[in-house]
């Protein structure tokens, strides 16, 4: 089954090892304040496009 047929109707997320996460962001057992303050950051190139047959 190609992976078109599978995700048919559903939102695609594609994940690549050129987008990183560049910091630590360690919210083990952290509040909402503290989750909201210190995010994860990412780098890295993005590509908007089709889904590639």
């Amino acid at each position: 089954m190609k992976i078109r047929e599978r995700v048919s109707g559903r939102q695609v997320i594609l994940a690549s090892a050129h987008v990183v996460q560049i910091n630590i962001v360690g919210h083990t057992g952290a509040n909402g304040f503290a989750r909201l303050t210190t995010p994860a950051v990412f780098d890295g190139d993005v590509i908007s496009g089709p889904l590639a047959g």
